[in-house]
C-alpha cells in the first residue's frame, strides 16, 4: 500500500510539472513608454498614371486628288543687299502683310515684304540652328524646328519685343535632325530630315504635350526631307525635298499623292509658303539665300 500510495504521489507531480511546461507563455512586459513620438510608416508611392494618348486631327482617311496641277512663271526676288544667308524657313506673318523667313546662321528671324524687300535687321536671333518656321494663327505664336537638338521653339511678342523660348523636344527625331515645320489647327507637323519621317504633336493636349500624336516615315521623299505646308483646300500636305529637287505632295496619314521636280529652277529648295488664295508659292532656297515664287495652277 505504502508503495502504490508513492507511486501515485510521484505520478502526480510528474502530471503537474508537466501542465505546467505545456501551458501558455506568459506576455512580455510592455516597453515603457518614454514619451518619444515613433515615426509613422513610410506610405507606399501610388505609380503616376499614363498620360492619355493625344487625339489624332479630324481628318478623313480618304486619298484626295492633287490641288496644283502645276508650278509656272518662276521668279526670283532679293535684291543683292537682301539675300539671307543660309535662307531655311519661311511663312507668312501674323498680320498676313508679308513672310517671316528664317535663317539657320545664327537662328535669325526676319520680317519679308511681299516684294522681295526686307527689314535689315533680324527680330530673333538665338544662336541655334533654327531650320523651319509656322505661324499658331489663333495665338501669333511663331514656332520653329532646331535641327541640332532636336528641339522645338517658340517666339512670342512680349512687350512689343519678341522672345524666343525652348518648348519641345521631338523624342524620335534622329541623327540628321529636324528640317522643317507647319501648323494647322491645333497640330504641329514636323519634318525630320533623314531619314525622312512626319512628328505630328498636339499644341492643345496638355496631358501628353511631350508625346507626338503619331508619326511616320515618308518613304515617298527621295533624298531630303527640307520644309513643309499645309494644303487647307484638301487637308493635305506639302514637302521640298532639297537634295532631291521636287516639290511633294501627300496626306497626313503618308499616302503619296504626287511630285513635282524643280531641277535646274530652284537650287538647294529649303522652305516652303504657299498663298492659295492668290495662286501663289513662295520658297526659301538656302544655298543662294534668294526668295523664289512660282504661279500655281489649280486643278478644276
Amino acid at each position: 500500500m505504502k508503495k502504490v500510495a508513492m507511486f501515485g504521489f510521484v505520478c502526480a507531480a510528474v502530471i503537474s510539472m508537466a501542465m505546467v511546461a505545456c501551458g501558455p507563455n506568459e506576455e512580455p512586459e510592455p516597453t515603457p513608454d518614454d514619451g518619444t513620438e515613433q515615426p509613422a510608416p513610410t506610405p507606399t508611392p501610388e505609380p503616376e498614371p499614363e498620360p492619355e494618348p493625344a487625339p489624332l486631327p479630324n481628318i478623313s482617311k480618304d486619298v484626295p486628288e492633287c490641288s496644283i496641277a502645276e508650278f509656272t512663271n518662276w521668279q526670283t526676288h532679293f535684291a543683292d543687299s537682301d539675300i539671307i544667308g543660309d535662307f531655311s524657313g519661311l511663312c507668312f506673318n501674323k498680320d498676313h502683310t508679308g513672310f517671316v523667313g528664317v535663317s539657320n546662321y545664327n537662328g535669325r528671324l526676319y520680317n519679308i515684304n511681299f516684294d522681295g524687300t526686307r527689314e535689315a535687321k533680324e527680330f530673333v536671333r538665338t544662336g541655334k540652328d533654327f531650320e523651319g518656321i509656322a505661324l499658331d494663327t489663333r495665338t501669333g505664336i511663331y514656332y520653329i524646328c532646331e535641327e541640332g537638338g532636336n528641339f522645338i521653339w517658340k517666339a512670342e511678342e512680349v512687350d512689343g519685343t519678341y522672345v524666343a523660348s525652348r518648348v519641345k523636344w521631338v523624342e524620335g527625331g534622329e541623327s540628321d535632325g529636324l528640317e522643317g515645320i507647319t501648323y494647322h489647327d491645333g497640330y504641329l507637323y514636323v519634318a525630320n530630315q533623314s531619314p525622312a519621317t512626319l512628328f505630328v504633336y498636339s499644341l492643345d493636349h496638355v496631358g501628353a504635350k511631350d508625346k507626338c500624336a503619331y508619326s511616320f516615315r515618308a518613304d515617298f521623299i527621295k533624298e531630303c526631307f527640307s520644309d513643309l505646308w499645309f494644303d487647307t483646300t484638301n487637308n493635305t500636305l506639302w514637302a521640298v525635298d532639297a537634295w532631291g529637287s521636287e516639290i511633294v505632295n501627300f496626306t497626313i496619314w503618308g499616302d503619296f499623292i504626287a511630285r513635282f521636280d524643280v531641277k535646274g529652277i530652284v537650287p538647294w529648295i529649303e522652305g516652303i509658303c504657299i498663298d492659295f488664295e492668290n495662286n501663289k508659292a513662295w520658297f526659301a532656297c538656302d544655298s543662294s539665300g534668294q526668295l523664289f515664287s512660282a504661279d500655281i495652277v489649280r486643278k478644276n
